[in-house]
């Protein structure tokens, strides 16, 4: 059997600690170096994807997630765009609005 190799993670510089609320509430305070932010890609739509990932115990310096760059893309065979995606839902499930009938354009 194959052995499966990781990709290494480029990870982000900075910190991310969570902070739980007596309410029960949580917040992630998330602080990102911006000359290492500047490295990374931007995608077609302007963005920078990251990905907080929790980490097991926190680190010496009290982050208890990880930042690193989230290099996933879907998959072109496997994507629908939403005109396409609410046309099939009307027809399939017999419920729903056509996409034609829509007050507003859906592209």
């Amino acid at each position: 059997m194959g052995e499966i190799t990781k990709k290494k993670k480029n990870y982000v510089k900075g910190s991310a600690k969570s902070h739980d609320f007596s309410d029960g509430g949580q917040s992630i305070n998330v602080d990102i170096n911006y000359a290492d932010l500047g490295r990374l890609p931007i995608n077609a739509a302007g963005y920078i994807k990251i990905t907080l990932s929790r980490n097991k115990q926190p680190d010496a310096y009290g982050n208890d997630y990880s930042m690193f760059e989230n290099e996933w893309k879907p998959d072109p065979n496997k994507t629908r765009s939403f005109a396409q995606a609410a046309k099939n839902e009307s027809q399939v499930s017999g419920r729903g609005t056509p996409i034609d009938d829509l007050p507003f354009s859906a592209y």
